[in-house]
């Protein structure tokens, strides 16, 4: 047992930064942005992307609260997983893309119900497409101020469900946003805008049911001297490790052998 123990204080030196945690942040704000109006969905259940039969555009912005990554962290994967609850009758396939927004935008009080995808009146604070902040503050280009380069892109089928959007895109924008705090300010959800009737809807951060609302999960390492807070998952050594491993105990129980 001591070989044993003392095998593992000797990997865990030479490998200490193989321990990653995983993190679910909540959604902070999310709300519908409809182009036809200044209708919000602020505290409303739902949120769209894509083209309605109307040639109307949906996009939603979300942003999600890091403050329990700490500072210092390396990112090494990020997934955001939304719930499709409705689609458009003749929906084949679509691309929806994150991008990542670059001026800040509140979210109201407004509330479209169900189904929602007309949206509601807004409220003082809620982002519109004309509005980061109706209405007062207006984004630089109607329809949100964000990235040109998607930060990731999903296809969505004629079935409703779970997907994820994911890729070194994501990675970097949480990246940039653990690394400067201030700079977070989510993506905003754009669908296959050159086409029409492809219309998307998802559960937002007020979704009735805990499991279909927005997740994202971070994984990442934390900076040295920082403990883990969250689940913990172990890589596999992989060859070297194997092979230090097998050096060391076979070097302790020859040891062992001589001492006896």
């Amino acid at each position: 047992m001591k070989a044993v123990a003392l095998a593992v204080i000797l990997l865990s030196s030479v490998f200490p930064a193989w321990a990653q945690t995983v993190s679910n942040p909540s959604a902070a704000r999310d709300t519908a942005i409809y182009s036809e109006n200044d209708n919000s969905n602020g505290i409303g259940t739902y949120l769209f992307s894509g083209v309605t039969r109307q040639g109307d555009f949906r996009r939603s912005l979300i942003a999600f609260n890091l403050s329990g990554i700490p500072a210092g962290a390396t990112v090494t994967d990020v997934t955001l997983t939304l719930n499709v609850s409705l689609v458009a009758p003749v929906l084949s396939s679509t691309t929806v893309s994150l991008h990542e927004v670059r001026a800040d935008w509140a979210e109201g009080t407004s509330n479209a119900g169900s189904p929602g995808g007309q949206g509601a009146a807004p409220t003082q604070g809620d982002a519109t497409w004309n509005f980061r902040s109706f209405s007062t503050d207006s984004w630089a280009d109607p329809g949100g101020d964000f990235a040109n380069s998607p930060s990731a892109s999903t296809t969505i089928i004629n079935l409703t469900g779970p997907y994820d959007w994911t890729g070194a895109g994501l990675i970097s924008d949480v990246q940039g946003w653990i690394n400067n705090p201030g700079s977070n300010r989510g993506w905003i959800l754009v669908g296959d805008e050159a086409g029409l009737q492809n219309a998307v809807r998802y559960d937002s951060r007020e979704a009735v049911n805990p499991a279909d609302r927005p997740q994202l999960t971070v994984t990442y390492t934390a900076p040295t001297g920082v403990g883990q807070t969250g689940p913990i998952a172990v890589p596999t050594m992989g060859l070297p490790g194997l092979l230090l491993l097998a050096l060391i105990l076979g070097g302790l129980g020859m040891f062992r052998a001589r001492k006896d």
